[in-house]
């Protein structure tokens, strides 16, 4: 079974009252978020799940995340064409189709 680990995440342009511009380090493992009120937790979390999942009016930004040794980049953009949303990149740059996600996810 294939794993999906999420290991950088920059979020470059947000609408919303978040910081932009900042790079978050995941390590692998689990990962703790803290902070305090208002200072972003969530908008993270919404961010990962809304460019993976459903890409409709979320933040500009990357995901470098990885799956069996090998290292992708998922593009995200607010856009109302819903195929400029979400563009998945392999290690050379060469654009592989979104569907991938998915299929990880439904793995069994």
């Amino acid at each position: 079974m294939s794993k999906l680990i999420i290991k950088k995440i920059n979020i470059e342009k947000s609408d919303k009252d978040i910081k932009t511009g900042i790079t978050y380090e995941l390590s692998s493992g689990l990962n703790l978020i803290c902070g305090n009120n208002e200072a972003g937790k969530s908008s993270l979390m919404k961010f990962i799940k809304e460019g993976f999942f459903r890409p409709t009016n979320t933040d500009n930004g990357k995901i470098y995340f990885s799956v069996e040794d090998k290292n992708y980049r998922a593009d995200i953009k607010s856009s109302s064409k819903k195929q400029d949303r979400l563009k998945l990149y392999d290690e050379n740059n060469s654009e592989i189709n979104s569907d991938f996600i998915e299929q990880i996810i439904n793995q069994k």
